[in-house]
């Protein structure tokens, strides 16, 4: 299963465990995911933006 954090900026940002590409072993168990609750997280489609909107 891949989990979707949904961000303060209104997006979402799948987290998944997927070795060796991406190790994130906190998904696998709810203990884990509720511990990361309130942690910064960067989305990446709000610096796709702010990136095309500076023209770079």
């Amino acid at each position: 299963m891949h989990w979707v954090a949904r961000l303060d900026c209104g997006h979402g940002l799948h987290v998944r465990h997927d070795p060796p590409w991406t190790i994130r072993e906190w998904v696998i168990t709810e203990e884990g995911r509720d511990a990361r609750i309130g942690s910064l997280m960067e989305c990446k489609l709000c610096d796709d933006e702010l990136t095309s909107s500076n023209g770079g």
